[in-house]
């Protein structure tokens, strides 16, 4: 009964229309914490108190937005976590690009147990490495010399060779370059995806003309993945964006925008955090966090819906 009218032209219509309120309805539970955010950082404390007040302050006021400017140091603040989170979202993009060229592309004995261990990557909690890390960090040296000579030698390696990355934006840099940064299992398994959808015949056609295995992946691979390059752009930027763990564990004298939310929420205090003055201003601080991430989005919106229908990562 059901299938009859569903297939008649009435039941096509009662599908469309019951598919948009549950659009609707979805929509409204995602962008209500933004909306909250909004609504709240414009209000006055009267409006705050105001049960009349649901979306529309009556009274707009900038200064809550004046407030959190200057007690995050924004300007700085984004400054410093853009110089971070591009360097090592570009860093990302190459690193991670010639690894899911390689395991799409390159047949050997262990190349799908690689794969599988890159993917494994993602489950790792971040506090199991973390120790680790930090000790490679604060004692690094040049990778392969050092355990050469504590294996040939029993030495270990001069501590005028060794260097103190704590603190520096190398932490990141350094993973991201050798494909190890935030979520690059996600980002293999995303260029790997598109590259073994790319006919081989391609390929053989540059072998033909003479080019070598990196010049067919710098002329011809690059260039027609464009799409996963900037899925690999958008998802890492975002990330390195908003990261707390790893900054709050490498970095202490730089502020990034993370701390510089943390730092208002704790000057508006407490117990200030449901009052009519408090609020709006950590309101603001949010509004200000999120919005050079939603003006990206709005401006690649289009170009990223598109890639990620490509990069195969979505039904």
């Amino acid at each position: 009964m059901i299938k009859r009218i569903l297939a008649t032209e009435f039941g096509t219509l009662l599908w469309k229309i019951l598919r948009f309120f549950i659009i609707l309805g979805l929509s409204y539970v995602l962008i209500y914490p933004i909306l909250y955010m909004v609504t709240m950082a414009f209000r006055t404390a009267a409006d705050v108190v105001d049960p009349s007040v649901v979306w529309i302050p009556k009274h707009f006021t900038m200064e809550h937005f004046r407030y959190a400017w200057d007690n995050m140091k924004y300007t700085s603040a984004v400054s410093t976590t853009l110089i971070m989170s591009v360097v090592a979202t570009f860093l990302q993009m190459i690193s991670c690009s010639m690894v899911g060229y390689g395991l799409a592309r390159f047949k050997f004995r262990t190349s799908g147990m690689w794969f599988v261990l890159v993917l494994l990557t993602l489950i790792v909690p971040a506090e199991v490495v973390t120790i680790p890390m930090y000790i490679q960090y604060k004692n690094f040296s040049i990778p392969i010399i050092s355990p050469i000579l504590q294996y040939l030698f029993g030495v270990r390696m001069p501590e005028f060779l060794t260097v103190n990355l704590i603190d520096s934006w190398f932490v990141f840099w350094l993973t991201a370059i050798t494909a190890t940064g935030l979520r690059s299992g996600l980002y293999v398994y995303i260029f790997r995806n598109f590259f073994l959808n790319i006919p081989y015949e391609i390929e053989e056609a540059a072998v033909v003309d003479g080019a070598g295995y990196f010049k067919t992946f710098t002329n011809i691979m690059v260039p027609n993945a464009g799409g996963s390059y900037l899925t690999v752009f958008l998802f890492s930027i975002v990330w390195y964006w908003n990261d707390a763990f790893y900054t709050s564990t490498f970095i202490n004298e730089k502020v990034t925008i993370v701390k510089a939310l943390s730092t208002l929420q704790s000057m508006t205090g407490q117990y200030q955090m449901n009052s009519s003055e408090g609020t709006p201003k950590l309101m603001a601080g949010a509004v200000l966090y999120i919005l050079p991430m939603i003006l990206m989005y709005m401006v690649l919106q289009r170009y990223f819906v598109q890639s990620v229908e490509r990069t195969g990562i979505v039904g």
